[in-house]
């Protein structure tokens, strides 16, 4: 399963630019790539390498609505299952669009103008929110020196410098090369969708259950969820009750009690009672309604 990774930055930072460099950059080593514009400005990597003035003439926006975002969802889950790195191209302004294709990215890259402080805040606000991790930081400049590093958490951050349709200087180009790189080499060791911790007490296995990326769970992310659980749990619990806990909603919480219908008997975790409450059972000594000590 690859990583889609959001590609985010303040208007006019020179996002269009960078994602055409990375292209290039991204071919060249052969890495496993898609980029999916979630943008309906129109572009694309046709408008980095056309005449621009051509381009101006021939670019037509199409409509930022529920289908446009719904059709976007769907198409990254199922780029991530083809492509190691799936970079999206998301529109310039925090929105309630972009909130919602954000949703199903498991990281960011961002592209910052130093005089655009409002803009950038209003869009860390958002990637915060969603609990979404930084992959890559880059200021974008028009005067300076390019600069890279990576620091103690595997983030890159960077300058970059001149990113101009009708040109970018060598130093930056280096730098996108090298990030290029950093990306096809798994520069990207964000936390896995789903965690899964089994732990086995005399009569019952604990299964918790920690969602990782964006820390969210969608109905379509459902069977990758049985699945995680199923590779991680096996025939453990098999003679045994299960106790599930983790942050989930119930829904999730429904088709792993379903999942678990061989056991024993299934409970919930319920924190204020420090005990999982026994929801199913097959079990004459274990009643619905028990509460399993923790």
């Amino acid at each position: 399963m690859g990583k889609a990774i959001a590609v985010v930055g303040t208007p006019h930072s020179g996002k269009s630019v960078l994602l055409g460099e990375l292209y290039k950059a991204l071919r060249a080593i052969g890495a496993s790539f898609f980029i999916q514009r979630a943008c309906p400005d129109g572009e694309g990597q046709w408008s980095a390498e056309a005449e621009q003035s051509l381009v101006q003439q021939i670019r037509k926006k199409g409509q930022f609505d529920g289908q446009f975002v719904a059709f976007q969802k769907l198409a990254i889950k199922s780029l991530k299952h083809n492509f190691d790195v799936v970079l999206v191209d998301l529109g310039g302004l925090p929105s309630d669009e972009n909130r919602e294709i954000l949703s199903v990215c498991d990281g960011y890259i961002g592209l910052w103008r130093s005089d655009k402080t409002g803009k950038v805040t209003a869009w860390k606000k958002l990637l915060q929110s969603l609990l979404i991790a930084p992959v890559a930081e880059f200021e974008s400049a028009m005067k300076g020196d390019a600069w890279t590093k990576i620091d103690s958490n595997n983030t890159f951050y960077g300058r970059l410098v001149k990113l101009d349709r009708d040109g970018v200087p060598d130093a930056t180009v280096e730098i996108i090369k090298k990030f290029g790189e950093f990306l096809a080499k798994g520069g990207i060791e964000m936390t896995e969708k789903f965690e899964i911790k089994t732990t086995e007490h005399d009569n019952f296995v604990l299964v918790d259950v920690t969602i990782g990326g964006n820390g969210i769970i969608t109905p379509e992310e459902l069977g990758e969820l049985l699945n995680a659980v199923e590779s991680n749990v096996g025939n453990s619990y098999h003679g045994k009750g299960v106790v599930i806990s983790g942050r989930m909603p119930v829904w999730a919480y429904g088709a792993l009690v379903h999942q678990f219908h061989p056991a024993r008997w299934v409970a919930t975790f319920d924190p204020r009672l420090k005990g999982g409450v026994v929801v199913a059972t097959h079990d004459n000594e274990t009643s619905l309604g028990s509460v399993i000590n923790l």
